[in-house]
Order: structure tokens, then C-alpha cells, then sequence
């Protein structure tokens, strides 16, 4: 876990956020949210096991598996 917080870095939140998060239109509160912050901190990507949850996200959706292939 340290590796990766020092590595990737940890995105703040806030109540602004959250209320983003709860206006946008996806199905799954717990994913706006990480939407939400991604696109208010402009990364340069969403890291997670379930790409297909992130649809509709802005910012461009990657597995792990596929950012190991990026960075390696």
C-alpha cells in the first residue's frame, strides 16, 4: 500500500466533490465520486478492476493490468 500511495498519490476530497458526485448521472454513488475527483484534480487516468463501471467517465478508464503495460 505505501509503494502505491508514494507512487500514484491520493486525490483529496471534499464536500464540493461530493455534491458534484451526487448530480452526475451514473448508477453507482461510490464510482461518481471517484469520477468526480479524478476529473477535479485532472489525472491522467482511473485505475480500477471494473473499467466497465466507469462508462461514462471523462477521464480516460484503465485496468491495472493495462497500466503495468504502460509503465513498464
Amino acid at each position: 500500500m505505501r509503494l502505491t500511495v508514494e507512487t500514484l498519490g491520493v486525490i483529496p476530497i471534499d464536500v464540493d466533490t461530493m455534491n458534484v458526485a451526487l448530480m452526475m448521472s451514473g448508477k453507482d454513488f461510490e464510482d461518481n465520486v471517484q469520477i468526480a475527483c479524478a476529473v477535479r484534480s485532472d489525472v491522467e487516468a482511473i485505475i480500477t478492476r471494473n473499467p466497465s463501471d466507469f462508462t461514462a467517465s471523462p477521464i480516460p478508464v484503465m485496468s491495472p493490468s493495462d497500466l503495468l503495460d504502460v509503465i513498464a
